[in-house]
């Protein structure tokens, strides 16, 4: 019996909103699961500089520099106009500024760079869109030593050809 001394039906459980957030997500490009974050939300302006530890997903728009040990994660609605330095940057919206990406760096398909990126692994998905310049570094990732060091062979002067 319920409240007031109506009948409570057991049979129908509550709807949940979760199938048609289901439905939308997997439209989108998948993105990592965040951990610890700072999210700035769609509908969100922040001008400054954003200097930190951990993860930062943008949903909305960030004017200024990013400076991570950690991780960037621009969704499809963020913006981030300014340059981005991050352990990891995954980009599914629009970053207008050059990128260095200590690790790897994703571009998805809905993903968009103006800007010059700097990165170990860089992923472009088909869809995504570079208009800029990319240098691939021979450094290993931060999280992947290996127990090896990353030295070139010493390279002999090549000899010159006797006449």
């Amino acid at each position: 019996m319920g409240l007031f001394g109506g009948r409570k039906n057991d049979t129908e459980a509550p709807r949940m909103v979760t199938a048609d957030l289901e439905e939308h997500v997997a439209e989108t490009p998948s993105l990592p699961k965040p951990r610890n974050n700072t999210v700035i939300a769609e509908g969100v302006t922040f001008s400054g500089t954003i200097n930190g530890e951990g993860v930062v997903q943008v949903e909305g728009v960030v004017e200024g520099q990013v400076d991570l040990k950690g991780a960037l994660i621009v969704t499809t609605t963020g913006v981030v106009k300014g340059p981005v330095h991050a352990e990891t940057v995954h980009i599914a919206g629009t970053v207008k500024g050059d990128i260095r990406a200590k690790d790897r760096l994703r571009l998805e398909r809905t993903g968009n760079v103006e800007g010059d990126v700097s990165t170990v692994s860089l992923v472009i998905e088909e869809g995504g869109c570079l208009n800029g310049r990319a240098t691939m570094s021979k450094d290993t990732p931060a999280g992947d030593q290996g127990g090896k060091k990353n030295k070139q062979p010493k390279q002999e002067p090549a000899e010159e050809a006797k006449a």
